[in-house]
């Protein structure tokens, strides 16, 4: 059965259930008990773009490479979830991941895309950093559709290994409790092949996340989202991908219009409301028993910096949650 999401009013009254907006406090209230201030989780979602050397001539050249780096290392430290974005090369992964190993005292697990095959050039770029250890082994997914040069020129996406992470956090011990996380990364150039894109990563989560444990999807997904408060129309491509983001009774839905009626762009880190939503986090609804996510923020975070010609140490701006676990 495919549940088709009446984006706003479907959204509210999920998250409501769970608390996240301060007219259902009261309601909450009754049904949940007080949150333990220490079991919350911060979360990152940032586009680094930090491209290959081979890619930056056609794909947009940002240059301070190492000092941007080293300025986006320095502030995962304080966050327990991070899913990065475009970070293509490994050096770059390594002085990341040496930067927050050190700042943190050794506390994160790091996750990275395996080597590209076949006719990529180059990997996903995406990488998941967790405070909370990984149960069994983390899963993998390089979409098989993607726009290539023959068809879409030198800027293709299909150079990429562009796919999807999932890791199983143990995020409590006692009573022990595990929360999906799914990273992605979405075609940029072909909406054909985005589409295709969506499919595969639907197909993902249904068959590695579990009706009993909380999930998140955070990723760049390239679909920009519609207009707050104006009804989406029927070929809407957010609409189409948030009606694919539903398998059997679960869904994902959509963070940002629960808190928020600004357009929350994100793909220009300058433009503040004038670009467009195109990185989210996604969340499923709570379940009725078993652990409880509750989504308290969300907000953009440019990371603004002066020391970078452009102004920013990525094109994006960044995306911060807050959650409390009960």
């Amino acid at each position: 059965m495919r549940i088709t999401i009446n984006r706003r009013e479907a959204l509210l009254a999920s998250l409501a259930a769970a608390g996240a907006l301060p007219c259902a406090r009261a309601f909450a209230q009754e049904l949940l008990p007080p949150a333990n201030a220490a079991a919350s989780i911060r979360l990152l979602f940032y586009n680094t773009h930090l491209l290959p050397t081979i890619a930056q001539k056609v794909a947009g050249h940002r240059g301070q490479d190492d000092y941007r780096t080293a300025a986006i290392a320095a502030k995962l430290y304080r966050y327990d979830l991070i899913g990065l974005c475009e970070v293509f090369e490994s050096r770059r992964r390594k002085e990341i991941v040496e930067v927050v190993q050190r700042d943190s005292r050794n506390t994160f697990h790091v996750i990275e895309q395996p080597k590209p095959w076949g006719r990529h050039l180059i990997g996903s770029g995406l990488m998941l950093l967790s405070r909370y250890p990984i149960v069994g082994e983390p899963h993998f997914i390089t979409y098989h559709h993607a726009s290539r040069v023959v068809t879409n020129g030198w800027k293709a996406d299909g150079f990429a290994a562009k796919g999807a992470i999932h890791a199983q956090l143990q995020v409590r011990e006692q009573p022990a409790a595990q929360l999906d996380c799914f990273l992605t990364h979405l075609e940029s150039i072909s909406p054909k092949a985005r589409g295709e894109q969506i499919k595969e990563l639907a197909d993902f989560i249904a068959k590695h996340a579990h009706p009993e444990r909380p999930a998140i999807l955070i990723g760049d997904l390239n679909v920009a989202a519609d207009a707050p408060g104006v009804p989406a129309a029927d070929d809407s491509e957010y609409r189409q991908l948030t009606s694919k983001l539903a398998f059997g009774e679960q869904y994902f839905v959509d963070l940002w219009p629960a808190f928020h009626d600004t357009a929350g762009g994100t793909n220009d880190a300058l433009a503040k409301e004038h670009c467009r939503r195109i990185d989210y986090a996604f969340i499923s609804p709570p379940q009725p028993t078993g652990l409880t996510l509750e989504p308290t923020a969300i907000r953009v975070e440019p990371f603004l910096d002066a020391k970078v010609e452009q102004g920013s140490l990525s094109d994006h701006a960044a995306l911060e949650c807050n959650f409390v676990l009960r």
